[in-house]
C-alpha cells in the first residue's frame, strides 16, 4: 500500500468518526494551532471546517500541517497541504504530502519583524557597512534579505543590529540561503554570549504580543 492510499485511509476514518484533527498553521512565524473537522476529501483535495484563527494563518502561510499515524512506520508522521481557498465555512487544501518543517522542531521562538517593531541589520565590511532587510528575529539567530549572492553558507559575518529596544553588534554564521522575491533569504546563527540574548529576546517578547494580540482580535 503506497503511502498516499494510506493517507486516504486515515482520512476515511477520521471522516466517518467526525473526530477534530488537530492542523498547524503558522502566522508572523507564530504556530497556530486549531482543532477542526474534515468535511470532505477525494484524491486531489481535503475541505476541513473553517476557524477564524485559522483562516488568519493560512492567509499569511498559505499551508496546513497536521499529523497522521503511519502504520507501516508505526509511528507519526507530518504531513502538509497547499490551501488553494479559505472563507468563512471552509478551508481548501491540496491532498497532503509527508513534510519536515523546521519551525516546529525551533528551540527558541522566531518572530518576523513588523513596520510597528521595525529592525535593521547591517552586515559590516571593513570600514562599511551593508544594509541587508531584516527578515526574522529570534534569540538565536536573524534571517535577512539581500542580493542573490551576497553571502555564501558557512562564512563568518560581523552584524550590527539595531531594534527598537537598543543596538547590537555581534559575529555570525551564514546557515543557509534562499530565493525569494526580493532577493535571497539567509539564514544567520548569531554567535552571541548569553547576556547578549537579553535585547534580542525582549525584541521577541514584544513582537510576540503583538501578533498574539492580533490572533485573540480575530478569535473574538
Amino acid at each position: 500500500m503506497s503511502v498516499k492510499e494510506r493517507i486516504k485511509e486515515w482520512l476515511v476514518k477520521v471522516k466517518e468518526e467526525g473526530r477534530p484533527v488537530e492542523v498547524i498553521t503558522f502566522y508572523q512565524e507564530i504556530p497556530i494551532r486549531v482543532k477542526t473537522k474534515l468535511l470532505d476529501f477525494d484524491d486531489n483535495f481535503l475541505q476541513w471546517e473553517a476557524e477564524p484563527k485559522l483562516c488568519l494563518g493560512v492567509s499569511d502561510c498559505g499551508r496546513l500541517y497536521f499529523y497522521f499515524f503511519d502504520p507501516y512506520y508505526g509511528q507519526k508522521r507530518l504531513l502538509s497541504a497547499e490551501v488553494n481557498y479559505h472563507g468563512s465555512s471552509m478551508v481548501e487544501t491540496t491532498f497532503p504530502k509527508p513534510s519536515q518543517e523546521p519551525r516546529l522542531n525551533r528551540e527558541s521562538l522566531r518572530v518576523k519583524t513588523s513596520e510597528s517593531l521595525p529592525v535593521k541589520a547591517f552586515v559590516i565590511e571593513g570600514e562599511g557597512k551593508k544594509e541587508f532587510k531584516v527578515w526574522d528575529v529570534s534569540e538565536e539567530g536573524i534571517g535577512i534579505v539581500g542580493e542573490p549572492g551576497s553571502l555564501n553558507p558557512g562564512e563568518e559575518v560581523r552584524l550590527e543590529l539595531r531594534l527598537p529596544q537598543g543596538e547590537l553588534c555581534v559575529r555570525g554564521e551564514v546557515v543557509s540561503a534562499q530565493p525569494e522575491e526580493e532577493g535571497e533569504r539567509y539564514g544567520i546563527k548569531l554567535l552571541i554570549k548569553e547576556n547578549e540574548k537579553k535585547l534580542l529576546r525582549s525584541y521577541v517578547m514584544a513582537r510576540q504580543r503583538e501578533v498574539l494580540n492580533k490572533i485573540r482580535e480575530v478569535a473574538g
